[in-house]
């Protein structure tokens, strides 16, 4: 069963200030409600409330920046932002993209793996993405096929919520002294596990580009063994075990080549540039 929504009261009030219409709850995330709604002319829009039990200001603000910044056909768009009060209670809001098209989780379906050539240009366009962002200074640290939505009908892939986002030009909003830092485990870099900050730039990024792109091929996480949870395979990547010999098993030697290197456990052994990863996507694409 669902989890019904919290914030449809507010999302009524936003669409009257906004001009939307229709207002249809479609999910949830760590921090926000988020909602489907329509302009005059029927165009989609989703509205997106955070949660004010769970708002951390800051990071709020610096999420609105950074995707106020952002100008990539890669990276969902974003419209406006604002604040209302219901009942004396400010909640904030965000109005992006809708898109019609679905996550990368929906087309993952489990036992089964999807072509090269379909991931490879999945991988080409998330490296564009984090290519925009790396001349933002800005590090998305959360990639997961969750945060990688479709167009309804395209191929592309775009990067979407920048809940966790990095402006590695403005202050740490992460506590120094705290274990592990932000992102989704499961897709997290070891720099980002172990809170190393100093390490923390856009080859965090492809890290979890790479794990995508090893999950979407071969089926595991790339570090993970043929006995691992997901408990154990964090733990590996926490300690910089590097690619397993089961993955290399189930890996095709140049997807395995490609994977292992955005993976390496310490980011100046990764590539050193967006482009670079590209034209190695593109050499596996010549061979489909």
């Amino acid at each position: 069963m669902g989890v019904p929504p919290r914030f449809e009261g507010v999302a009524i009030l936003v669409c009257a200030v906004e001009a939307l219409s229709q207002p249809t709850y479609i999910g949830f995330g760590a921090f926000k409600e988020a909602y489907r709604a329509v302009d005059e002319n029927g165009v989609p829009f989703a509205v997106k409330i955070f949660d004010p039990a769970k708002c951390d200001v800051a990071r709020a603000e610096r999420e609105i920046d950074s995707m106020g910044r952002c100008k990539s056909p890669f990276i969902g768009k974003f419209y406006r932002s604002g604040g209302i009060n219901d009942k004396g209670v400010v909640y904030l809001y965000v109005i992006e993209e809708y898109f019609d098209g679905g996550t990368l989780k929906d087309r993952m379906v489990p036992g089964s793996v999807l072509s090269k050539r379909c991931v490879m240009g999945y991988g080409k366009c998330l490296l564009q993405a984090v290519a925009h962002l790396k001349e933002l200074l800005l590090v998305h640290r959360d990639i997961k096929p969750e945060n990688i939505m479709f167009r309804d009908g395209e191929a592309s892939a775009i990067l979407v919520d920048f809940g966790l986002v990095r402006d590695l030009s403005g202050e740490s909003l992460t506590l120094s002294f705290i274990a592990h830092g932000p992102g989704t485990p499961f897709f997290a870099s070891p720099e980002q596990l172990n809170n190393d900050k100093h390490l923390i730039d856009w080859r965090s990024d492809q890290f979890s580009i790479g794990v995508v792109l090893g999950i979407c091929l071969c089926g595991v996480h790339p570090y993970q063994e043929i006995s691992d949870n997901s408990g154990a395979v964090v733990a590996k990547v926490m300690k910089r075990k590097g690619c397993s010999l089961f993955f290399r098993s189930k890996a095709e030697p140049d997807v395995f080549r490609l994977v292992e290197k955005m993976t390496a456990p310490w980011p100046i052994s990764r590539f050193g540039d967006p482009a670079s990863i590209v034209h190695f996507c593109e050499e596996i694409e010549k061979g489909c």
